[in-house]
């Protein structure tokens, strides 16, 4: 690599990493980083480029590295959008305006049939060669009441509009080209604006997973439990969603028959491989017969004791039975769906040796809760983003805290990982989110200021590094504490620097 004696100098490179060379003199003007996703903002300007605007627009997306000039990496990410300012007017072409993957939600509008007024949302449009060029770019829009053929026509024109970012022209106010400075203007300079690979988490729409599933569907049929040896338990399978769960609470409506003095037991079992549970208790909650209704099926709510984590994806099974012996006189009676409206699951009774499928099929009426740690679900939500671009996703710690998605919708990926990041650890330690030169997106926990190694700031405004040494060009304490005399240290959230002088401007939390 071969670097001037500019302060900074910039080098672009297609997506897969192959190096571009880019006529003229490519500046850099401005570098900002944040504590909160590292990377910024970088200003470059492309000065005396032969050629018209379009062909220079083609930057846009691709990769850039920025060095000071003693070799030292201090900047990274991508082209959002290049301008130039052609006389009376501009040119200018960004990602903002890119969409290559698309849907409608709306409320169908049919005026016959079981669908009228029932929300709904259109398969996702993509347009593959965008999205291999620039990187996969979601767009829902709420398209409100509409019938299905305007959605899916809705869907289809913007996807056509948008997969490929169109050239904007404005006018530039007050401006009047003189025709002596034509040489001039074709020489103007092209300005680009790049961002931080951390900017491309707002480009996905991330569906939570369900803080509750179940059927709760109405009760069609019943199934008795602990009357005779035939029935002296009843499972309910179901699977996991893609992130890893804990389950706190089952609700299942149940009612007493008779005066049963044990105690009805739910646990959480493995599948064994076979379609049937493991018979090993992974965690388990149990309610006094003599608590339940011995009218109607009320929901009834157990709460596991040291619930364990789920796996991601997987079968699962509610295993029902009596602490006590069979009794046909006092025992209990399981609301079922008789109308199978569980898919997702399978309702089995157990006669002492073996687990069978119910004469009358049915899905056992219950609902399930469950919450999931922040990180975990950070995890699960920046997993959507793997190879394109991150190269991997990687939780540096616990945050500790448990939590129940309260989105049944798609959110964009960038607001729910915020929203995470923002509750902290249990410790009451900040997260932070950042991507490396390697574009691995780290998840990690804020030292606290006694922990970390401090930067100092001098009445004179001289900024050095813990230990007394100079920076170098790019080098700055943003994410990191810094002292200012004997007052306590100050966390800095957000750097910026710019030419000429490249003083350091500094943000503090």
């Amino acid at each position: 690599m071969e670097l001037n004696q500019e302060p900074f100098q910039a080098f672009l490179s297609s997506r897969e990493g192959t190096p571009l060379f880019v006529p003229g003199c490519l500046r850099v003007r401005t570098l900002s980083w944040k504590a909160q996703g590292g990377c910024e903002r970088a200003l470059l300007d492309l000065e005396n480029v032969p050629g018209s605007f379009s062909q220079w627009a083609e930057l846009i997306g691709k990769s850039v590295r920025i060095y000071n000039r003693f070799g030292s990496l201090v900047w990274w990410g991508y082209v959002q959008s290049a301008a130039r300012g052609e006389g009376a007017y501009a040119l200018s072409r960004s990602l903002d305006d890119l969409a290559n993957r698309v849907a409608v939600s709306y409320t169908e509008l049919q005026p016959q049939g079981e669908n009228f007024g029932v929300a709904k949302r259109t398969e996702w449009a993509e347009d593959v060669r965008s999205a291999a060029v620039y990187g996969q770019k979601d767009l829902l829009l709420d398209g409100g009441l509409m019938a299905e053929s305007s959605a899916l026509q809705l869907r289809d024109l913007t996807l056509a509009r948008l997969a490929e970012p169109a050239a904007r022209l404005s006018l530039r106010a007050g401006a009047k080209e003189d025709p002596g400075r034509r040489a001039e203007r074709t020489r103007a300079a092209v300005r680009l604006e790049c961002l931080g690979w951390y900017a491309r988490l707002g480009w996905r729409v991330y569906q939570p997973p369900a803080g509750m599933l179940g059927n709760a569907s109405a009760q069609q049929g019943s199934q008795s439990l602990g009357n005779t040896s035939s029935f002296q338990r009843a499972a309910q399978s179901f699977t996991t969603d893609g992130s890893a769960a804990v389950p706190v609470q089952v609700q299942v409506r149940v009612r007493r028959y008779g005066s049963p003095t044990d105690s009805l037991k739910v646990a959480l079992q493995a599948d064994n491989g076979s379609g049937i549970p493991s018979g090993v208790d992974l965690s388990s909650a149990a309610i006094l017969g003599s608590a339940l209704a011995s009218e109607a099926y009320p929901w009834t709510s157990l709460t596991f004791t040291a619930p364990p984590q789920l796996l991601a994806n997987t079968s699962y099974w509610l295993v029902l039975s009596r602490t006590g012996s069979v009794s046909a006189a006092n025992y209990y009676l399981l609301a079922v769906d008789e109308k199978l409206s569980y898919p997702e699951g399978t309702f089995k009774t157990y006669n002492g040796s073996v687990w069978t499928a119910r004469s009358v099929p049915a899905d056992l009426v219950f609902k399930l809760s469950s919450v999931w740690e922040s990180t975990d679900l950070l995890l699960d939500a920046a997993g959507l983003f793997l190879n394109d671009p991150y190269s991997r996703v990687s939780v540096e710690c616990e945050s500790g805290v448990y939590l129940t998605p309260t989105s049944d919708g798609l959110l964009p990926a960038d607001r729910f990982a915020q929203s995470l990041l923002d509750l902290g650890t249990e410790r009451l330690t900040p997260l932070v989110c950042a991507v490396n030169p390697q574009l691995a997106l780290v998840i990690s926990e804020c030292p606290a200021a006694h922990e970390a190694e401090n930067w100092t700031l001098s009445p004179e405004a001289g900024l050095q590094k813990p230990g007394g040494e100079r920076f170098l060009p790019g080098e700055h304490p943003v994410g990191t504490w810094l002292r200012c005399g004997e007052n306590a240290p100050v966390f800095i959230t957000r750097v910026q620097i710019s030419a000429p002088d490249w003083t350091p401007r500094l943000e503090s939390a």
